[in-house]
């Protein structure tokens, strides 16, 4: 989102999409909003993940998420994760799906993979 300038977050949870074979594609960091809806919209993405450092402040992180809420296409997750994103779980928007740790992107694949298929 914009201001964020910390990709640590988003290359860990990058690898741990790619081991559950997601097809994925990286913004970077500080990225506007209108850009991640645009990208959202047209890449026809399931899922947008995001971090949020440490340096990232309560408003920006609420108000960037509310935002995005509001504008992307029905159907589309958010994920969290980073220590800004832990650090105000209790106010992160209905909806959003805070992991506090990257090997939770398993976890989270698994039971989207679920919700999409159904119980087998």
């Amino acid at each position: 989102t914009p201001g964020e300038q910390h990709g640590l977050g988003l290359l860990m949870a990058e690898c741990h999409f790619a081991l559950e074979s997601c097809v994925r594609f990286v913004l970077g960091t500080s990225t506007p909003i209108a850009d991640i809806v645009l990208a959202a919209r047209q890449l026809r993405i399931d899922v947008l993940a995001l971090s949020f450092s440490a340096y990232a402040s309560r408003r920006d992180v609420l108000e960037n998420l509310r935002q995005l809420l509001d504008q992307l296409p029905d159907g589309t997750e958010v994920w969290v994760g980073g220590a800004a994103a832990s650090a105000y779980s209790r106010a992160l928007p209905e909806g959003v799906v805070l992991m506090r740790r990257p090997g939770e992107v398993s976890q989270q694949v698994d039971a989207w993979r679920q919700r999409q298929t159904g119980p087998v």
